[in-house]
């Protein structure tokens, strides 16, 4: 019995290993990613950013005088009574740490494929996201963020201390787009339609799709995000100095100015699914 047993285990293992290995793979989705690229993942991470403001901040909008309720509708009760619990505006927060980890995810694959403005457009992008979780909640996870289930319970950093930081991330995308490290990391005519920020500015402005009006417009954006970030602590004493020496050299047309926005459009349809989210 034992050698009838032996010699069926033998011939079942010969005809595994006969068999072609694709032949159990009936189930693989070639819709369903299993990784992504930069180049592939910052529309998607641009696009979450915007949607964040647009369908996030309904709560604010209303302590800042743009929205009211009419008579008629029931008012949010803990935004109008200021009784504020822990799970207040969770909605945003998941958000905004969401979009920060697809750009997190841009910035570390571009150092590895030597995408030096996809790493530095992701830095930017990181920065505008943080600054808001700041703004909103003042101490939050930053140095410790991020680390998924290696670390869940993530240290508290000082708003102050992120600002900081923020700046001198703002500050070396600067120096990246000025003068990419990879002179062919990023070519406008191909990969405008992935990086979607500035791109009709772009297109009336610089028709050529050469990337000098991109990356300028990119300077542009993240010193306007700096001095968003100085602006927002020139009520706080002691902090004059440090401002200015930010703004050392900066003129106004260092900084976004009338016609110059930055949006998001990767051609919104009145359609299921392709709908702007506002």
């Amino acid at each position: 019995m034992k050698r009838i047993i032996f010699s069926f285990a033998a011939f079942a293992f010969l005809a595994i290993a006969g068999c072609k290995k694709d032949l159990l793979d009936i189930n693989t989705n070639p819709n369903s990613a299993t990784y992504s690229t930069p180049q592939l993942t910052m529309p998607l991470a641009l696009d979450g950013a915007a949607r964040v403001s647009q369908t996030q901040f309904f709560s604010l909008a209303y302590w800042t005088g743009y929205w009211a309720t009419s008579s008629g509708f029931s008012k949010p009760t803990e935004t109008y009574t200021y009784n504020i619990t822990s799970s207040f505006q969770s909605g945003a927060w998941d958000a905004l740490y969401d979009n920060i980890a697809d750009f997190d995810y841009i910035e570390k694959s571009a150092v590895e494929q030597n995408l030096p403005v996809y790493r530095a457009i992701a830095m930017v992008m990181k920065a505008y996201d943080f600054h808001q979780l700041v703004d909103l909640w003042g101490d939050v996870p930053y140095t410790e963020a991020l680390q998924g289930a290696a670390n869940t319970a993530p240290k508290y950093d000082q708003g102050q201390a992120i600002y900081e930081d923020l700046v001198m991330q703002i500050d070396t995308a600067i120096t990246i787009f000025k003068s990419p490290a990879a002179s062919a990391s990023i070519s406008v005519s191909t990969d405008m339609s992935k990086i979607l920020l500035f791109g009709n500015i772009l297109k009336s402005n610089d028709p050529s799709g050469s990337s000098t009006a991109f990356l300028n417009m990119w300077i542009k954006f993240a010193n306007t995000l700096k001095l968003q970030l100085l602006i927002n602590q020139s009520q706080i004493s002691g902090r004059e100095a440090y401002i200015k020496g930010e703004l050392a050299g900066l003129s106004a047309n260092d900084f976004l100015t009338l016609g110059e926005d930055a949006v998001v459009n990767p051609g919104y349809l009145a359609s299921t699914g392709k709908t702007n989210p506002f």
